[in-house]
């Protein structure tokens, strides 16, 4: 019977250090879960660079990054001009909108301001007369989401027929908005 019990007691102490030499050695060789860095080295492709963001971002460290993702996408499409490039980018601003990273207004006036022709500088309220009180302020946005759209459509997204109808768009609110302008001034 001691035997028996030398045996068990035996069979008990091989199996919990087989057990706890198998879970120290998985240790070893696992690396530990990687924590997200929230810097982003710029990757071969654009798919590859949004899927890694897209991870990043569902991160709690890394939520307050989506600006400087952007960017980095945006930096990361100029080197490779596609018409997939705008599809790539919808994707990505429409999973920050539904990680809740940035409103799904936000979302569209991002999306409209490199990639689509409507203006999103232009204040949605209808009255001009005193949105043109800081008429430099707002041909100083135009300005900029010109060149946004010229990065994005042009340079990003290889549509230059798109790119050209936003710039007719924009001679044509620029025009408007002067005559409109002295319209005002005369009320």
């Amino acid at each position: 019977m001691s035997n028996l019990r030398v045996s068990r007691w035996t069979w008990t102490i091989l199996t919990a250090g087989s057990a706890l030499a198998g879970a120290l050695g998985g240790c070893a060789t696992s690396p530990p879960p990687r924590a997200a860095s929230c810097e982003l080295e710029p990757p071969s492709t654009l798919d590859s660079m949004t899927q890694t963001a897209r991870a990043e971002l569902a991160t709690p460290a890394c939520r307050d990054q989506f600006p400087a993702y952007f960017e980095l996408a945006l930096k990361r499409a100029e080197s490779s001009p596609d018409e997939k490039n705008r599809a790539r980018f919808a994707d990505l601003i429409k999973a920050s909108s539904d990680q809740g990273l940035v409103t799904q207004v936000q979302a569209r006036e991002l999306y409209n301001r490199y990639f689509h022709t409507t203006y999103v500088s232009l204040p949605s309220d209808y009255n001009i007369c005193s949105t043109l009180r800081s008429k430099d302020q707002l041909f100083a946005a135009l300005d900029t989401e010109l060149a946004d759209k010229r990065r994005g459509m042009l340079t990003i997204a290889a549509d230059r027929a798109g790119f050209q109808e936003a710039q007719r768009q924009y001679n044509d609110l620029q025009l408007v908005l002067e005559a409109t302008g002295l319209a005002c001034t005369d009320l």
